[in-house]
């Protein structure tokens, strides 16, 4: 097992290195300055273990046969082949593996850079026959290209893995919505498993403070319609778009303000839910009709 010392964390094969927060290490995960036991998302709290689908899904992102990192956590760091998944030897958590990105593609640029640079001299040459332009100018792309091609290939590999490891890793989350002294709907996204609050979104009144007796129902109604639409369009993105959780709490706060019904809000403001996204469900995806969807944007 990985063992800290003075903020540094000694892995099982012998190396030192500075953690970074949140980071996993020989399965054991780092945050706030406490090393947690293998498989814990939360140091200290017993009940918040990765679950299987994730492990599995670490397998798949590492390149290693199914079942590995569940055998190595069970062994209680056990690891026949030497090494712990994730980082000594496999791969690296994905803040190493994007400094690996960034080294690539500085080789590629540089390389690039030096070749423009050769070809440059060559075209400014005065004394170089044309063919003996042409062809040296030739060797040049033929030898960069072929450089690239190993950098390139070199780069991909790494962008996947980060890719499925940052994938792997994402928590499960769920959508809440509160409501504040002032009237204030607050839209909660927080990972289901810890709790922690992932994300915050102000969506202003929308109907719950206090209602002046000299207004009619029919009256407060259409005003707190009115509050939750511009609430709404408010957040939406460039695109004409608005987040997920925004959509979905400005439905519930619809419904529960009695301005209408779950099919009458899609209807309305069906529109600006994100065409590109095709997931549903608590995931990520809009607490929305699917069928409904797939009609509305001809999916």
């Amino acid at each position: 097992m990985a063992t800290l010392v003075n903020g540094q964390l000694k892995l099982e094969n012998g190396q030192t290195i500075t953690p970074d927060n949140g980071g996993w290490y020989d399965g054991q995960r780092f945050l706030d300055g406490v090393l947690g036991a293998k498989g814990q998302v939360t140091p200290g709290d017993p009940n918040s273990m990765v679950s299987k689908e994730v492990v599995a899904q670490s397998d798949a992102a590492q390149g290693l046969a199914p079942g590995t990192n569940e055998k190595y956590l069970a062994a209680g760091g056990a690891s026949p082949t030497g090494f712990a998944p994730g980082v000594s030897g496999d791969i690296a958590p994905v803040s190493d593996l994007q400094k690996q990105i960034d080294s690539v593609n500085a080789t590629i640029l540089d390389k690039q850079t030096k070749a423009n640079e050769a070809i440059a001299m060559v075209n400014e040459n005065p004394f170089l026959a044309e063919s003996n332009r042409v062809g040296r100018i030739q060797k040049i792309n033929t030898n960069l290209n072929a450089s690239l091609l190993v950098d390139q290939t070199q780069l991909k590999t790494l962008t996947d893995k980060a890719t499925a490891l940052a994938e792997a890793n994402k928590p499960d989350t769920q959508t809440i919505s509160e409501t504040d002294n002032a009237g204030n709907v607050i839209s909660i996204v927080q990972d289901k498993n810890t709790g922690a609050v992932i994300s915050k979104t102000n969506l202003g009144k929308i109907g719950k403070a206090d209602k002046p007796n000299t207004m009619s129902d029919s009256e407060i109604a259409k005003q707190n319609k009115t509050t939750l639409v511009q609430a709404l369009y408010s957040q939406a993105n460039s695109y004409g778009n608005v987040p997920p959780e925004v959509w979905n709490a400005a439905k519930k706060a619809w419904v529960d303000d009695g301005l209408g019904t779950p099919d009458d809000f899609e209807k309305q403001f069906g529109g600006l839910t994100d065409p590109n996204r095709k997931d549903y469900g608590q995931a990520s995806g809009y607490q929305m009709d699917k069928d409904y969807r797939d009609k509305l944007f001809g999916l």
